[in-house]
């Protein structure tokens, strides 16, 4: 585990919130990801990570597995149109590299760059399971709790967002 997942880890820790862990071989696609929901009972969330051409906005986009299609997205983000962030700002932003991007990252996003909205398709689901910065690694978790207790201790708020 590096060292990113570790300090997510323990702030969710810090913080109260329990989650269960499944450990795993890398898991870099949403296919990969599909016996993982199936062993913690809660649907592995897509994440992206969006920026502007001159990299002023970021956003990050927490999704189901439906097709991604950037202009849609953009209009209704209400921005210009939005690509995929480069590794290195990934990294810098929210300690994760391709792969193992997670909502858990945005403790590492102190200046508060990143702006969080997440697909009205996953305000059903209970619980959401997310790598912990790391891929080899999947937490399940209460969405209540990544909402309401560990967003606001990062300072970032959310949006709700019909894509």
């Amino acid at each position: 585990m590096n060292s990113s997942a570790e300090l997510a880890i323990d702030k969710l820790r810090q913080l109260g919130i329990e989650y269960d862990s499944l450990s795993h071989e890398a898991a870099f696609t949403m296919a990969a990801c599909l016996p993982i929901e199936r062993a913690l009972g809660a649907p592995v969330v897509k994440n992206l990570l969006l920026t502007t051409r001159n990299r002023d906005r970021v956003i990050l986009f927490l999704t189901d597995d439906k097709p991604f299609v950037t202009g849609a997205f953009s209009r209704a983000a209400g921005t210009s149109r939005l690509s995929f962030a480069p590794d290195d700002m990934m990294l810098a932003l929210m300690g994760a590299s391709p792969g193992s991007l997670s909502p858990l990252g945005l403790m590492f996003d102190e200046a508060g760059r990143v702006r969080v909205l997440i697909d009205e398709a996953l305000r059903e689901q209970p619980r959401w399971a997310m790598h912990p910065c790391d891929n080899t690694q999947t937490l399940a978790l209460d969405q209540a709790s990544l909402l309401q207790v560990f967003l606001p201790a990062t300072g970032h708020p959310y949006e709700w967002i019909s894509v």
